[in-house]
Formats: structure tokens, C-alpha cells, sequence
């Protein structure tokens, strides 16, 4: 998940302040030969230390680009790169609950229809299948989080047909859930809340028999606004979250192994604990952890500056130093250089931050032509394209493209 829900539909009526890198002979950073590269005698421990140099040649500035705007606007939706190169924006909301979807082409820079849902959906999480097609899971289709109506349907969209198709229902109905692909194929779905409570089973999607198992493991505490991230080993990191009946914001991290179901409460915890942040997973394999709130009463006081950094090669963790302003309802995408974008936000809707993980250190991008917040992006190449999100009490049809 990626913002808080109705955390930031409280704030919005008050207004806002403000896979890895290619090789060198693909266009990826190159650093000056040295005698073992001519000798071609180079070890793997050599390559490894040359990923981890920082690139010091000078970069052209960054930019931002106006896009074609999307034909409806859309805040808590989804954005997800199609293996064609096209891509997939799901549902959101912006007085009411959405259910048409759209695609966007890079190439010719327009939009196209991509089909009616069954239901709207906001709040949902979508996840790109290794077939090409996408799984829409959860979230609601009510106006507002005080009108939610979680859903407990899922759809796949085909984009061979440009279609939709209601599949085998989940156990439980979700918002503020995570969602992730695991090496298999599969989908595991964890966290999140139903309408009468919250959900601590996870629950797997098998795409190839049109089945769910649940539970396949039980979280050690509820978790809402929580994150996923399928680290390099195949196992996936559950990070933070709500616990709304504590009431308690975790700092606590859980690792589950699908290889044989087991879900592991990692000794060390995150600094500051939190909830709707972001998880961006670097080249390294370690998992950069930005922002959030922890505040359930919405004071602004509570939103999370400070990032962090999970290692998943030896489940440590450490500072990741400051992106400068408190961040939640933002967004994160991983750019083609390693380094990590993190855009808009609540109080700060319209900055733009990078943070490079050979340096450890943070730097300001040049800030975006409209604030967003509950925004969704996703990397194309060497660019990003950030989708509509909510500008004060208006939600965004617009799009625009970063070029770092």
C-alpha cells in the first residue's frame, strides 16, 4: 500500500503545503577499464564491487514532462507496466468509486479504454502475473472510507482481449492490504481489514487453477497500511502497519518463506514505526522503507521523516537518513540507475526527493507541475510516469513524466 486511506481524505479538505540498473553495454553506468578487465581475468567479487561504485560522471538536469491527461480522474488507484510496454491504470475513486480502467501508450502518448470491471475499486492492489495478465485484489467501492463497502471480489484483466473476468473469490474482504508476486507465479495477500474486522490469515492466489489457500500463515499482530516486498532469497517482507484494535502503529517486520509457509518475526524492528509508507527494493537487494504516519487521529505532527534501510542479506536494519520533509499518501519507484524516486505526498504534494543507496544520501528533484497525493507511478525505462492523485479537494486527471 502505498497512502493511508482515509488518513489523508481528512487532511485534504484543509489543503496541502506543497530491475535493477542494465549493464554497461545496455546502457547502464560504466567505469574506466582496469588492468584485471583487460587481463579478462575478473572474479565475480570484482563485478559485485563495481555495482556497488557510485557513478560520478555528470547527469544531465532532471525534468519533468507534461503528459496526456487520463479520460477520468483518479486518486487510490493502481498503475502497472504491461510486459507490451503499455500501461494499466485500475479504478481509484474520485467522488464516487471508479470502475473502468485505462492504458496508457508511451510511444504515441494517448490513452485507450481497457475495459469495465465488475465492481469499482479503490484502495485495491494490482499485481502483473507472469502470463501478462493483472489481479485486481480488494479494496472498496464506496465513496468514502465511511461508505467503503470492502470488497472481498477479485478480477483479472487479459490485455490480449482488453477484458475483464470475476475469479475464484478470496477468503476475506481487504482494504489497506499488501499484495505481492512470488517466484512461483503466485500472489500472496496479507494484512488489511474487512468490514467487521481485521485480517491476520494470508492468503495465496493460484492463477493457473483459479484457486485461493488461506491461511497459509497467521501474522503475529494486524497489520493495516502495510507493505510487501519479494526480496532477492523468494521470501517476502511484511513491514509496519496499523494494528487498529491495540491501538498500535508496529515497527515490527515478519519475513514469510513460501517454500514451506512459515511466517518469522525478525529481532530487529524498524526505528520509528509507522504505516502507509513505502518499500522500494534496491539492486542491492536491501529494502528502502520511506515515510508513512503514526498519528491514527490525523495530527500532522505524526507523519514520518526519517527512512530506513532492511538488509535482507543479513535482517538488519539501519538509517537511511532524512528525505527532509514528513511524507505519507506518497509514492516510490525505482529508476533505471538504482536510485529511488519518492514523489508528492501529503503537506508536501508537489516535491520530489531521490535517494541514492551507493552514496546514502538524499537530493531534491525538481518538483512536479501539480501537487498529488494517494498518486500512482510507474517506472518506463529510463522514465517515470506519475498517474492523477488529489490536488486539495480535487482529484487529478492529469499525468506527467520524469526524466532523471
Amino acid at each position: 500500500m502505498r497512502a493511508p486511506l482515509w488518513l489523508a481524505a481528512l487532511l485534504l479538505a484543509g489543503g496541502c503545503n506543497e530491475n535493477r540498473p542494465l549493464p554497461a553495454d545496455l546502457g547502464g553506468s560504466a567505469k574506466e577499464l582496469g588492468p584485471s578487465d583487460l587481463r579478462g581475468d575478473r572474479t565475480a567479487a570484482d563485478r559485485a564491487a563495481d555495482r556497488m561504485l557510485p557513478d560520478t560522471r555528470p547527469r544531465p538536469p532532471a525534468k519533468w514532462e507534461k503528459a496526456a491527461s487520463m479520460t477520468a480522474p483518479r486518486r487510490n488507484h493502481t498503475a502497472t507496466l504491461l510486459l507490451d510496454g503499455t500501461v494499466l491504470v485500475v479504478g481509484g475513486r474520485d467522488w464516487e468509486g471508479v470502475d473502468s480502467a485505462e492504458r496508457y501508450d508511451p510511444k504515441t502518448d494517448t490513452w485507450s479504454a481497457a475495459g469495465k470491471l465488475a465492481t469499482a475499486h479503490w484502495g485495491h492492489e494490482a499485481v502483473l502475473l507472469k502470463d501478462g495478465r493483472v489481479l485486481v485484489v480488494g479494496g472498496c467501492k464506496g465513496a468514502e472510507s465511511y461508505d467503503c463497502m470492502v470488497q472481498v471480489g477479485s478480477e483479472l484483466y487479459d490485455p490480449k482481449t482488453n477484458a475483464w473476468q470475476k475469479v475464484a473469490q478470496a477468503f476475506h474482504e481487504r482494504i489497506a492490504h499488501a499484495a505481492s508476486l512470488l517466484n512461483d507465479g503466485r500472489v500472496l495477500v496479507a494484512g488489511g481489514t474487512g468490514a467487521q474486522s481485521q485480517v491476520l490469515g494470508l492468503e495465496i492466489y493460484d492463477a493457473a487453477t483459479n484457486t485461493w489457500s488461506s491461511p497459509v500463515a497467521t501474522l503475529a499482530v494486524a497489520r493495516q497500511h502495510l507493505t510487501a516486498t519479494l526480496l532477492p532469497t523468494g521470501k517476502v517482507l511484511l513491514a509496519a502497519g496499523w494494528d487498529a484494535a491495540a491501538p498500535k502503529f508496529h515497527p515490527s517486520l515478519e519475513v514469510f518463506d513460501p517454500t514451506n509457509g512459515s511466517l518469522t518475526t525478525l529481532a530487529s524492528t524498524l526505528a520509528e514505526a509507522r504505516a502507509g509508507h513505502t518499500a522500494t527494493l534496491l539492486p542491492d537487494g536491501r529494502v528502502l522503507i520511506v515515510g508513512g504516519y503514526c498519528d491514527p487521529k490525523g495530527r500532522i505532527s505524526c507523519t514520518v521523516k526519517n527512512a530506513e534501510l532492511y538488509d535482507s542479506s543479513s535482517d538488519k536494519v539501519s538509517n537511511a537518513g532524512s528525505i527532509g520533509t514528513n511524507r505519507y499518501a506518497h509514492d516510490a519507484v525505482l529508476l533505471a540507475d538504482g536510485r529511488a524516486l519518492v514523489t508528492g505526498g501529503v503537506l508536501h504534494a508537489k516535491l520530489a526527493a531521490l535517494f541514492d543507496g551507493k552514496l546514502m544520501s538524499w537530493s531534491s528533484a525538481p518538483p512536479m507541475a501539480e501537487e498529488r497525493i494517494e498518486h500512482a507511478s510507474v517506472r518506463l525505462g529510463e522514465r517515470v510516469l506519475v498517474t492523477g492523485g488529489a490536488s486539495s479537494a480535487v482529484t487529478n486527471a492529469s499525468a506527467e513524466i520524469f526524466t532523471p
